[in-house]
């Protein structure tokens, strides 16, 4: 299936996958502004956060420590357990479009990201993947071919963007909340 093909079947069916950094108070008022916005209300929408706070999990949190404190983990650690934690979601959301947000622990752990991306992308050559929220310079620099940037791809990432951001996402020029379904 070419990209284009891909990209109407993305259009028509609206199946996103958005990946948060991790599941604090801030991410869930995301989430909830998410299904709150019009819209997007044709859109199916699946979450994964990065990192799951757990007190069971230990790695999780020593994960996020190093992250907060610049401790030294393995990189093979971390793109192993995104890439099996996005692997689950993308076989059991089988969405069109991932949705990356640029926040903390991205922006912690890029390359990571851009690994996992590109190993998914292989494995299912049709997904998409943007990116939403902070435009930083890790999100911005990113390597060809990981970041989709086609017009109707970043349309959708500014209505998550201005979701994120509590305003009003962009509409049409009949008026209509964009992206159109």
């Amino acid at each position: 299936m070419t990209i284009e093909r891909e990209r109407e079947r993305m259009r028509t069916a609206g199946k996103f996958l958005v990946v948060e950094s991790t599941d604090d108070n801030v991410a869930l008022v995301r989430k909830k502004r998410f299904r709150n916005c019009a819209a997007l209300r044709h859109y199916e929408v699946s979450y994964v956060f990065a990192i799951k706070r757990d007190t069971k999990n230990l790695y999780p949190g020593a994960l996020l420590r190093a992250a907060s404190f610049g401790e030294e983990i393995p990189l093979a650690s971390i793109e192993e357990v995104l890439f099996r934690s996005l692997m689950v979601n993308v076989i059991l959301s089988a969405p069109q479009l991932i949705l990356i947000y640029t926040g903390f622990v991205f922006n912690q752990f890029y390359d990571d990201y851009y690994r996992v991306i590109r190993r998914i992308k292989e494995q299912y050559p049709g997904l998409l993947a943007g990116r939403f929220g902070a435009d930083t310079e890790a999100a911005h620099d990113a390597p060809d071919g990981i970041f989709d940037r086609s017009r109707e791809i970043r349309a959708i990432e500014a209505v998550f963007s201005s979701v994120v951001l509590g305003g009003v996402p962009p509409a049409d020029d009949k008026g209509n909340g964009f992206p159109p379904h």
